[in-house]
């Protein structure tokens, strides 16, 4: 039963089934898709998401074990964040059986399904956070997660909580890294070793970046789907 548990000036929360979930996500831009609009995904393009927000054409995707593993490590990973950051963040606690889905009120295609909440004990202030557990075997992908930034899928993921959620401090995407190398002798991949990583985005050094994914996403929207105008191919995202 779908029943509202936030209600802020520019956003409000739904706690939602499954089924009403996947409607408001059928009809939205929501924090995995974001880098669809700027043709910046892993999984989808702006032709993707554009055949789903103006022809319910939804790309759907054959479950898998890394996606199994994720959801079912995810409390493992939440344990470990409440450990960690126990000084820092007090969790705030979200519908268990239910999901929680955030959307903007002036710009309702615009949603988000962050993990957790979290209030900054130093600040007071809201935090958006997300777990992650990823897998590293080539040597470009270690590079990614061992730099300052984290890759474009999960960069313009958290962008996008900021876009929507627009009184947070910032986003924290917390990762359970796991290194993988390969058995010349074997000829297969072998767990090496994990690390747990924090990237914390803080809304005051990526300002520029979160108003130019809500000036795609409204362009997209506004002129593309509602105007029935496919989008191009690719953007060049330029430096900002």
């Amino acid at each position: 039963m779908m029943r509202k548990i936030f209600n802020k000036n520019n956003y409000y929360g739904l706690s939602v089934n499954e089924k009403e979930w996947l409607e408001i996500k059928n009809h939205t831009i929501g924090g995995s898709e974001a880098a669809a609009v700027l043709n910046k995904s892993k999984w989808l393009t702006a032709n993707d998401l554009y055949n789903k927000l103006a022809f319910g054409k939804v790309k759907t995707f054959k479950s898998n074990d890394r996606m199994v593993e994720g959801q079912t490590t995810e409390k493992f990973i939440r344990g470990l964040f409440s450990h960690d950051f126990k000084d820092q963040f007090e969790l705030i606690p979200l519908p268990t059986k239910n999901r929680c889905i955030f959307i903007r009120k002036d710009k309702p295609y615009l949603s988000c399904t962050p993990d957790s909440l979290a209030r900054n004990k130093w600040t007071g202030n809201l935090w958006g956070i997300e777990f992650k557990n990823v897998e590293l075997r080539s040597k470009e992908e270690k590079q990614i997660w061992e730099s300052k930034d984290l890759p474009d899928q999960y960069y313009w993921q958290d962008a996008q909580y900021l876009v929507v959620l627009t009184d947070l401090e910032g986003v924290l995407l917390y990762a359970h890294l796991k290194y993988f190398s390969f058995n010349e002798e074997k000829q297969k991949w072998e767990f090496d070793h994990a690390e747990d990583r924090a990237f914390p985005m803080y809304r005051n050094e990526v300002s520029s970046h979160v108003a130019y994914l809500e000036n795609k996403e409204t362009t997209f929207v506004e002129i593309n789907v509602n105007g029935r105008k496919r989008p191009a191919t690719s953007i060049q995202l330029k430096h900002l």
